[in-house]
C-alpha cells in the first residue's frame, strides 16, 4: 500500500541488483536477448592494444556529433548511466531540491543522497503511471527532476509531445528535468536527446550496456546543456574514455540494423509471451520495453515467496519488494530467447 504521494528520503538504502550467475534461467536482469553482437567483439579484440595510450574523450565527442548531429560540447561520458547520474548530481546548484518520480531505479535517490542532500520521492497517484503533476506543483527555481523513460522496473513509457509538454513547464519555471533513456532502444520512438540543443534545462542520460549485452563495460553517456556538461566534467576524473567504452558507444549509434532489429524482437516476444500468459490466466502488466511486471498475488503469494518458488525451479525473477512505492507483491520478469520464455511461462503455470 502507497502511503503518500511525496516522501523525503536522507538515509541510503543498500543497492539491490538482478542477476543470479547460479541460475539456469535468469530471468531477473534485463539485458539484450540479441546480443553481445558478434562484430562488436571483434571490434573491442581489435581495440585492446589500444590501452597503451591515454584517450581523450574530444575525439568520441566529434564521432558522436556526426552520427547525431548534435554539438559536440553537450557529451558527457562515464560508467554507464549510475556514474554519469552521481557525477550530473553534483553539477546543480546548492539550494537545489531533488524530485525523483517513482517507483523507479534507486540510484536516482543514491546519487542525492551521498552528496548529504535529502531526495524527495514523488510516487504514482494510482496504478504506476508516473505522477508528472505532483512534480509541476511543487517544483520551483533551481530544482531538479530525476525520472526514466521508459521506466525500470514498471516498463512505462511517456510518449515524446508529452514529456517534452512537461519540460517545457518546468523549464519556464527554471526547473531542471534529467532524463534517464537508458531503455529508448526498446520503444519505437528514438526518445528525446535530440532536443536538448533547444532547451536550456533538460539533461538525457543514454546507457548501452543492457542495449549490447556487456553490462560490465560500463559505457554511457549525457547530453547536456553547456553549463551542465561543463560543471559535470569538473568533477570527473580524468582520462574517462577508454578504447572499449568509444567502441561500445559508437556501434550503439551507428548500427541501426543491430537496433532495429533487437527492437523489433523485443516487442514481438514480450507481448508472444505476455499473450501465452493471459491464456494461462496469468495477469502481466503491459510493458513498453525488454521486461514486465507479473503481479504475485493472484497466486495468493508475496513477490518474496514466488521468487523463492521460482527460484526452486532454477529460474531467478526480480523481487522488487525494495522498490519503494511498489509493495510486496510485484516481480520484474525480464524478455529472452523464445525456448527461455517459454519455459518460464510453463514454470509459472506449474505453480498457479
Amino acid at each position: 500500500m502507497r502511503a503518500s504521494i511525496i516522501r523525503k528520503v536522507t538515509r541510503l538504502q543498500d543497492p539491490i541488483h538482478g542477476g543470479n550467475a547460479s541460475c539456469n534461467l535468469d530471468f531477473s536482469v534485463n539485458m539484450n536477448p540479441l546480443g553481445p553482437p558478434a562484430d562488436l567483439l571483434d571490434s573491442m579484440q581489435e581495440k585492446v592494444g589500444s590501452f597503451r595510450l591515454y584517450h581523450s574523450s574530444e575525439k568520441l565527442k566529434r564521432a558522436l556529433s556526426e552520427v547525431l548531429g548534435l554539438p559536440s560540447s553537450l557529451f558527457v561520458f562515464g560508467e554507464g548511466a549510475t556514474r554519469i547520474i552521481y557525477d550530473l548530481a553534483t553539477a546543480f546548484p546548492c539550494t537545489s531540491k531533488f524530485y525523483i518520480m517513482n517507483p523507479t531505479f534507486s540510484e536516482y535517490e543514491r546519487a542525492v543522497i551521498r552528496l548529504g542532500r535529502p531526495a524527495y520521492l514523488l510516487g504514482p497517484n494510482g496504478g504506476f503511471d508516473l505522477n508528472l503533476n505532483a512534480a509541476e506543483e511543487r517544483c520551483r527555481s533551481g530544482d531538479v527532476v530525476f525520472l526514466c523513460n521508459p521506466n525500470n522496473p514498471t516498463g512505462k513509457h511517456i510518449r515524446a509531445g508529452k514529456l517534452m509538454e512537461f519540460v517545457s513547464t518546468l523549464e519556464r519555471r527554471g526547473c531542471y528535468v534529467c532524463i534517464d533513456e537508458s531503455y529508448a532502444w526498446t520503444t519505437s520512438g528514438d526518445g528525446i536527446q535530440n532536443e536538448v540543443p533547444s532547451h536550456d534545462f533538460l539533461i538525457v542520460v543514454r546507457s548501452v550496456g543492457k542495449l549490447l549485452s556487456l553490462p560490465s563495460l560500463r559505457a554511457g553517456y549525457a547530453v547536456c546543456p553547456d553549463k551542465i556538461a561543463r560543471r559535470t566534467e569538473i568533477v570527473q576524473s580524468p582520462w574517462i574514455v577508454n578504447p572499449l567504452l568509444e567502441v561500445a558507444l559508437l556501434f550503439s549509434v551507428q548500427n541501426r540494423k543491430f537496433l532495429d532489429e533487437s527492437r523489433e524482437y523485443i516487442q514481438a516476444e514480450r507481448e508472444r509471451v505476455r499473450t501465452r500468459l493471459m491464456a494461462n490466466g496469468v495477469r502481466a502488466e503491459r510493458s513498453h520495453t525488454n521486461f514486465y511486471l507479473i503481479d504475485a498475488e493472484q497466486f495468493d503469494l508475496t513477490a518474496k515467496e514466488l521468487s523463492l518458488q521460482l527460484l526452486e525451479k532454477g529460474i531467478s525473477v526480480r523481487d522488487c519488494s525494495s522498490i519503494r512505492f511498489m509493495g510486496n507483491n510485484w516481480i520484474r520478469v525480464g524478455v529472452k530467447k523464445r525456448k527461455e520464455d517459454d519455459e518460464f511461462v510453463s514454470a509459472l503455470g506449474e505453480i498457479g
